[in-house]
């Protein structure tokens, strides 16, 4: 198993073993989360950036990994979408932009 492969496993127990603490904890707990999400897709990033690793895949292989990403992305942007307007209504009733400035 190659270092990458050891590191995920060991963020993915993280990950499942983080339990409801108090508002500061789970504010810090979406942000590991977030982190170790970013540390993936940029991973990903760079593999796909290599243009010989399209050789690697089978056409079934890369219908498996579209059919994949299309599901995780869509439900993340879901959730980033229904999170953004409720902070971004929420500025706009208190006369603020928003909260978290421009995205």
């Amino acid at each position: 198993m190659s270092s990458w492969e050891d590191r995920l496993i060991k963020k993915m127990d993280m990950v499942k073993k983080m339990n409801y603490g108090d508002r500061l904890s789970l504010y810090n707990d979406v942000r590991v989360i977030n982190l170790a999400i970013m540390e993936s897709v940029n991973g990903w990033n760079q593999w796909l950036s290599d243009p010989s690793i399209i050789d690697t895949f089978t056409e079934e292989e890369l219908r498996e990994l579209f059919d994949g990403f299309r599901r995780v992305a869509l439900e993340f942007m879901e959730m980033d979408l229904k999170w953004t307007s409720k902070k971004s209504r929420m500025g706009q009733e208190g006369g603020d932009q928003s909260p978290f400035g421009e995205r």
